[in-house]
């Protein structure tokens, strides 16, 4: 790949991360989230995780408090082929929640029945194979 073009899609890449932090804040917060036609996967079910060593650090799974739905946008120009969550007192990363799924630009996927806490989340492209961690607070 050339310089130029290479240096273009890290800057799409780069937007494209920008975008969906704060898509992914935006329904964290309550905003309204986008309805779509995108495929919907249940999550599998969580053990809690260990109280946190802190008594002021929250716990990276709140015991017993389960979100309804939680809706990831890809407001960028790049699809997705795999999307894994860990609890952020976790190394390990769980299943790939897009199960073979494509998340298309401009388009959500709704995680369904997840355990409320603080997770990393990693979008990885199609494409290239490039990826982001970002950090997101799932809660009802």
């Amino acid at each position: 790949m050339n310089p130029a073009k290479k240096s273009t899609t890290l800057k799409l890449f780069t937007l494209l991360v920008l975008c969906l932090i704060l898509a992914i804040s935006l329904t964290a917060c309550g905003g309204a989230a986008a309805e779509s036609s995108a495929p919907e996967a249940a999550a599998p079910e969580a053990a809690a995780a260990d109280s946190a060593s802190s008594e002021s650090a929250a716990p990276a799974v709140a015991n017993g408090d389960i979100v309804a739905a939680f809706t990831f946008n890809n407001t960028g120009s790049v699809d997705f082929c795999q999307l894994y969550l860990s609890t952020v007192d976790k190394n390990d990363w769980g299943p790939d929640q897009l199960a073979g799924q494509k998340l298309p630009a401009g388009q959500s996927f709704t995680l369904k029945n997840i355990p409320a806490g603080q997770y990393d989340a990693k979008a990885v492209a199609c494409e290239g194979g490039a990826e982001s961690v970002i950090q997101v607070d799932i809660k009802n």
